[in-house]
């Protein structure tokens, strides 16, 4: 399989069928018929939060220290 496709299809899980399904048992149940057993044999997960935009969103965000790395870095 490939990370990505895995992620995709982790999404449509979720969005569709509204149960938590992570990436690793995706790999680790690599059939549809092995998943699906799976998350029958599994209680229902509490789902994450969907991401959300802030409206009141302050002009200037602070910089984690990654990201000022990176910013020291290219200037």
């Amino acid at each position: 399989g490939h990370s990505l496709l895995a992620t995709r299809l982790v999404s449509m899980i979720r969005k569709e069928v509204s149960i938590e399904v992570s990436i690793r048992e995706v790999f680790t149940y690599p059939t549809i018929s092995s998943l699906v057993n799976n998350l029958h044999a599994q209680s229902e997960q509490t789902l994450l939060p969907s991401i959300t935009r802030l409206e009141n969103r302050p002009d200037r965000v602070p910089l984690s220290y990654g990201q000022e790395r990176l910013w020291f870095l290219d200037e």
